[in-house]
This record gives C-alpha cells, structure tokens and sequence, in this order.
C-alpha cells in the first residue's frame, strides 16, 4: 500500500508531465540538439550565354561550404535561363554546380524560367524534373530537416499566378496538398520556400499583381498555421520584411544582373511606397544566406561576393504574430501566441488542478 508521501509524489509527477506533454513550450529543451547550417541561394539563370552570376556565386559558395558544415541547400528557382531546354542546364548549370550538389543535397522550387524554352512559355516541366532530385521528383513538396526540427515545405508559386498557368486544376490540388500537408505535419517549425515573392520592390504591374495574389491566398494561411519564415527568389536583389510577425527573405543574388537593379528608384515608386516599411532591408549584390539553425531559431548571415557578411538577422523558434492582414476580400485577425500559450495553459491548468483533488481525495479517503 502506497504511503501519504508516495501518492502525494505519484500526483504531482503524473501531472507535470501531462502538462509538459500538452504544452510544448514549457517542456525542457533536448540536450541531444546539434546546431547545423544550410544554405539558400537563387537565380543563378543565364542571360542568353552569359552566366558571370553563377560563376560569381559559385566560388562565394565552395567559400562558404569550405568553412562551415552544410547539410542542405536551398535553391529557389530559376536555375537557367531557357529551363525548358536541357543544352542549357548542361552549359550553364551543371559544369558550376556539379560538385555541390555531390556534396549535400540541394531543394529547388520551380521558377517561372523553369516554364520557358527557345519557343516560348512551355507549360511542360519535363526537362526542368530531369535535372533536380526533389523529394518523390515532385513539383511541390515537403520534407523534414536532419534532426527533424524544422518541416520545409516547397511549393510552385506559377500554379497560383495567372499569367503562365491558367490550369486551376492544378492550382487547387496544390491547395489541397498543402492543407493536407499542414494537417498532417507534426512539427512545430515550419518554413515555406517559393519562386515569387510575396512583396515585392519592382512597381510593375506583372511584378506587383502577383506578389498580391500570393499574399491574399497564403500569407493568412501562413499565420494560422504559425509559419516561421518564407524564402523566395524571381527578384534579383536581397529584400528582408517583417509581415505580422512572419519573415519573409527574396534572395535572388545569383544572376548577371544582380547588381544592376537601381533599387532606391524602385523603392520610391508610390506602388512600392504603399507596402515599403520603416524596418524593411534591401540592398543589390551578388550573395547567398548562410542559415545556423539552434533550438532558438534561425541565424542568418547575408554574405556578399568579398565573403563578408553585410546583414544579420534573427527568425525565433516561435511565431509572434502582430497586427492584422487585410486581403482583397476579407480582413483577417489572426489569435495572437500569447492567447494561443494563455488559452493552452489555463485548459492544461484545470487538467492539473483536476488531477491534485483526484490526488487528495484519494489520500482522504485512505485516512478514513
């Protein structure tokens, strides 16, 4: 017969560890976690027989992967100018970036250049599936990190805009995908990577309509689903935001004319003043992103041609969602974390509570 002391110990631990198991924040940080690091980079097209920014980023890449341990790397689209056409991704492409992709592997998401041939727009991604190794050779996808920290999903941003791919079929079942993809996940870090941006710094209107479309579809869904961080590429310049709580990061630092653009212009544009913010980070260069991952979050060192690192950054572990995003359609408030850990932590308090009066009244009941 268990004595006043051991049932008092047996209730407590029983229900510490109901509520560490029902609160993941609370419960104590694995002491087997290895901090490791990865890469993304994108754009490393041609233009038309010139393909000085690959040759450019390559060499800051072996720099960069002869320094540190990379496990993994991300490439976010548009990987040869004429994607629809093999002759370019064995001129161009392979001869610089054979050797890495030996080494580790590399993740891509489709560009919109992956559509286009001599020819014209090719809807067919045949060629474009003949030259990566996605998970399942999948046009969009999801996979899980070395230590399965973090879930990176990798989806086709021209299944969404309108302008290439009129098929909504396609579109819809990527939705589904994606839904089910969120639903079925069961790690808390999540991280999204696509070609097109969801704000962008070029005032045309073939740039700027689809960022629009995007964000309308996605960025809502992003936040409900505590999204970190989203990478893309499609402009050729470094632009770093902070939208309610959410990172987003266009890297697109691996084509020719990747230090050409005239960026202060663009950003005094009244199109791109309409969604410019204070705290927003941008600047035109050759670079790449060297990501450490730690149990906090995510380290990222924007590293420039020289290989020095010109802008650092910090994406926490945890989303802090702020503010509210107004689509087209609808206003949407997203329930804020400090609600979602205040509303988990009183339903898991009642359970705690609930478990030391079963406690008591089991120990009353051995004093009668």
């Amino acid at each position: 017969m268990m004595s006043r002391k051991s049932v008092v110990l047996f209730v407590l631990l029983l229900s510490i560890s109901i509520f560490e198991s029902m609160n993941p924040v609370f419960t104590t940080k694995s002491q087997s976690f290895q901090p490791y690091k990865f890469v993304v980079l994108g754009d490393t097209r041609n233009d038309e027989t010139d393909n000085t920014g690959l040759i450019t980023l390559s060499s800051l890449l072996n720099q960069v992967i002869n320094e540190n341990e990379i496990v993994f790397i991300l490439h976010s689209g548009d990987i040869v100018q004429e994607g629809g056409e093999q002759s370019q991704y064995d001129a161009y492409y392979w001869p610089l970036m054979t050797n890495f992709s030996n080494q580790v592997p590399i993740y891509y998401a489709v560009g919109n250049h992956e559509y286009y041939s001599f020819s014209g727009y090719d809807k067919s991604l045949e060629v474009y599936l003949n030259n990566v190794q996605n998970p399942g050779n999948e046009i969009y996808y999801s996979f899980n990190s070395p230590q399965n920290d973090t879930h990176f999903i990798v989806l086709n941003t021209d299944y969404v805009v309108g302008d290439i791919d009129e098929n909504s079929e396609k579109r819809k079942e990527q939705q589904e995908w994606l839904e089910n993809d969120f639903a079925t996940n069961t790690i808390d870090r999540i991280i999204v990577m696509t070609h097109r941006p969801f704000w962008g710094l070029n005032p045309s209107s073939d740039r700027i309509e689809p960022t629009e479309e995007l964000r309308d579809l996605w960025h809502p869904l992003f936040l409900e689903q505590g999204v970190l961080a989203v990478f893309n590429g499609h402009a050729h310049l470094f632009y770093e935001s902070l939208r309610n709580g959410l990172r987003y990061t266009t890297s697109g630092g691996g084509t020719i004319d990747a230090a050409d653009y005239d960026l202060e212009k663009m950003i005094q544009t009244s199109k791109i003043q309409e969604t410019w913010q204070e705290d927003d980070v941008a600047f035109v260069d050759f670079h790449l992103l060297l990501v450490e991952v730690t149990e906090s979050g995510y380290d990222i060192d924007v590293i420039v041609t020289n290989g020095s690192t010109v802008h650092e950054y910090f994406i926490p572990s945890v989303l802090e969602i702020s503010g509210t995003y107004t689509t087209r359609e609808q206003t949407t408030v997203p329930t804020t974390p400090s609600q979602i850990v205040e509303t988990t932590a009183l339903s898991t308090s009642t359970s705690l509570i609930a478990m030391m009066s079963i406690g008591l009244l089991i120990l009353r009941k051995k004093r009668k």
